[in-house]
C-alpha cells in the first residue's frame, strides 16, 4: 500500500444514473438512507482500486460500492454542483481508507470534500429494490 502522504486516485468510468428529476432522486436517497447506519468518520479498508460502481443521489449524495456486498453513502460539501449529472467520478484518498473531511470526490474540474459517510447494508438494499420492482411489475 502507498504511504499515507500519497494520493490514491480511483477513476470510476461506469455509467451513473442520469438525473431523473428531483422527486426521483429524493426517493432514491430516502430508499438508501433506510438501509444506512449511523454516520462514521471513515470507511476502513476501503480500497479505491476496488470500487466497482457508484450511483448519484442528487447534488450532494452518492453511493459507492465495492463489489456486491459493500456500499457506502457519501455526502459531499455544497461545492459539487455537477454531481447529479456526472458520467465519471474519481475518489481521492490520502489514506488507505475513505475519510470524512479529508477524502474527496472529483467531478470534472471540481474537487468536493466528503463530509459524511454511512455504511449501507447493500444486501438489504438490493433485496428491497428487487421487491419494489416485483411489486411495480404486478401493478
Amino acid at each position: 500500500m502507498k504511504r499515507n502522504g500519497l494520493l490514491l486516485l480511483s477513476s470510476l468510468m461506469l455509467g451513473a444514473c442520469a438525473s431523473a428529476g428531483a422527486p426521483r432522486v429524493n426517493e432514491k436517497l430516502a430508499e438508501v438512507m433506510v438501509h444506512a447506519g449511523e454516520p462514521v468518520l471513515s470507511a476502513q479498508r476501503l480500497s479505491s482500486v476496488r470500487l466497482s460502481g457508484y450511483e448519484t443521489l442528487g447534488d450532494r449524495h452518492l453511493m459507492v460500492s465495492e463489489g456486491a456486498s459493500k456500499a457506502w453513502l457519501l455526502e459531499v460539501d455544497g461545492s459539487c454542483w455537477n454531481l447529479e449529472s456526472a458520467h465519471q467520478i474519481a475518489v481521492v484518498q490520502k489514506t488507505p481508507w475513505l475519510d470524512a473531511m479529508s477524502s474527496r470526490v472529483v467531478v470534472g474540474d471540481q474537487s468536493c470534500m466528503i463530509t459524511k459517510i454511512w455504511k449501507v447494508d447493500a444486501k438489504a438494499l438490493r433485496e428491497a429494490r428487487k421487491a419494489k420492482r416485483k411489486a411495480e411489475a404486478a401493478d
